[in-house]
Parts: C-alpha cells; sequence; structure tokens
C-alpha cells in the first residue's frame, strides 16, 4: 500500500508539471495577454486547474498581470532562465565564430533563430550587426512565415502536424489567401527542402531582403537557422549565389560542429 501511495503521488506530481510546461507553452505560443477562461479552453483543461497553477506560477515570478488587468503574460523570472538557456545551448555556443566570421565575409547582418516548441516561427536568439547595414531585428524577436525566409526554413522542416494547423490559420495572411497561394507556398517549402536553403528578395518592397539555411542536430532536428538580414538593394544582381554559398557553408559548419552528419 504504501508502494501504491507513492507511486500515485509521484504521478500526480508528474502530471501537475505536465499542466504547468503545457500552460507556460500555451502563453508562449501568444502576442497578448491571456485570461484564464480562455488558456483553459484552449488546452482543454479545467478552469480551476488553470487558475490554480497560475497562481502559484505568479507569486513566483513566472507569469505576471500586466497593468492590473485580467490577462496574463509570461514573467520576468522566465527571462532570467531564457537568457541562462541561451547562453548554454549547444548551437549558440558554437555558432559565434561562425557567424562572426559570416558577418566579416559578407559585410551584413548575421542572426541566429531557434525554433519554438509550438509556434511555426523562430525567435532570434543572437545577432551580429554590420556597419550601415543593419535592420534592427532585437533578441527575442519572432520571425513568423510566410515573409520571414527563416521561418520559412523551419516550417519547410516542420512535422506535418505543425504545418497542417499553420495553413489551415494563415489562411488570412494575404499570401495565403487563395488556394493558388497556399499551392504556391507549399511548393517553396518543397524546394527550401531540396535546396537546403531560403532567399527573399524583398517580394513586397520594403526594402529589407533575408536569406536562410537549416542547422541540425546529431539527431538530424532542425534546431536553428542560420539568417541574414539585409538591405535589397544591397544584393547586387548575379550575386545572390555567393551569399547563398556563404550562408550555407555556415549553417553546415555549425552543424557539424554540434555532431551533425549529413
Amino acid at each position: 500500500m504504501p508502494d501504491r501511495a507513492a507511486r500515485a503521488s509521484t504521478d500526480r506530481t508528474i502530471g501537475s508539471i505536465g499542466r504547468t510546461m503545457s500552460l507556460l507553452m500555451g502563453m508562449a505560443s501568444r502576442t497578448d495577454p491571456i485570461r484564464v477562461t480562455d488558456l483553459a479552453r484552449e488546452l482543454e483543461l479545467d478552469k480551476s486547474v488553470v487558475s490554480r497553477h497560475l497562481s502559484t506560477l505568479a507569486k513566483e515570478g513566472f507569469v505576471e498581470k500586466p497593468d492590473g488587468g485580467d490577462g496574463y503574460i509570461l514573467g520576468r523570472q522566465l527571462i532570467i532562465l531564457g537568457e541562462a538557456a541561451r547562453v548554454q545551448n549547444p548551437p549558440f555556443r558554437v555558432s559565434r565564430p561562425y557567424l562572426k566570421q559570416l558577418r566579416d565575409e559578407i559585410s551584413t547582418a548575421v542572426l541566429f533563430c531557434v525554433p519554438g516548441a509550438v509556434h511555426p516561427g523562430v525567435t532570434v536568439m543572437h545577432a551580429l550587426s554590420a556597419p550601415r547595414t543593419y535592420y534592427g531585428v532585437p533578441l527575442g524577436s519572432y520571425l513568423a512565415p510566410p515573409d520571414s525566409p527563416s521561418a520559412c526554413v523551419r516550417l519547410a522542416y516542420a512535422d506535418a502536424a505543425m504545418l497542417d494547423r499553420f495553413m489551415a490559420t494563415g489562411q488570412q495572411h494575404k499570401s495565403l489567401n487563395s488556394e493558388a497561394k497556399r499551392k504556391k507556398f507549399l511548393s517553396r517549402l518543397a524546394t527550401i527542402r531540396k535546396q537546403g536553403y531560403d532567399l527573399s528578395l524583398d517580394p513586397h518592397a520594403t526594402g529589407i531582403a533575408g536569406a536562410a539555411a537549416p542547422v541540425f542536430d546529431v539527431e538530424n532536428e532542425l534546431v536553428g537557422t542560420v539568417t541574414i538580414v539585409t538591405p535589397s538593394g544591397s544584393i547586387q544582381p548575379g550575386a545572390e549565389q555567393t551569399f547563398i554559398e556563404r550562408i550555407v557553408s555556415c549553417a553546415r559548419r555549425i552543424s557539424e560542429s554540434i555532431g551533425h552528419k549529413p
């Protein structure tokens, strides 16, 4: 009986930790405060359970209620954990010299972005600016498909469930609001998987061009992207291939340094 009671207590603890992580990841996929009722509905959890967990997390500073409102956001304590994870993360540690070399070679801003667990985009983990060419992309910025080459690379290697969710919800975007446009986007993802990079030469006339290549770990899982952000006019006609070769080479060397074998 004692062993059974101990196992039951352990199972409850593990279940509680799992629910807490689900709450935090659910909040991480949003950019605005979320109410207890809405979060409970999205995660299919009892409202009282969500409320109890959030109250505990709030006491420890892991979630907050901004401006005294009803909704919760992620708390400042997670910034401390996030920065520690960023510095300790193997791809981040090994990527810095390769990113610096790439920045110096092509004289433009270089980013290292990491995929989220629940959303289809990427988050900027590291940024190296270049004189006179840097468009500000601060650390922690979320880059979303279909506009961001880095996010499109992430989505190209995502599992089918994430891609299906994005295609179902992304139809509000002007680039995906017709069947023909959605087919074109899926073709773009297939091309990324085939050639190993994505290139966007300012299709929406924003003045910004970008390119990205995937970084894989020892288990062949996508763990990041090497990304450049540059004024569209800085890539001269015919020079795109040189940019791409260097970006792909940088991503490949980072992948190999963390154990990936092509």
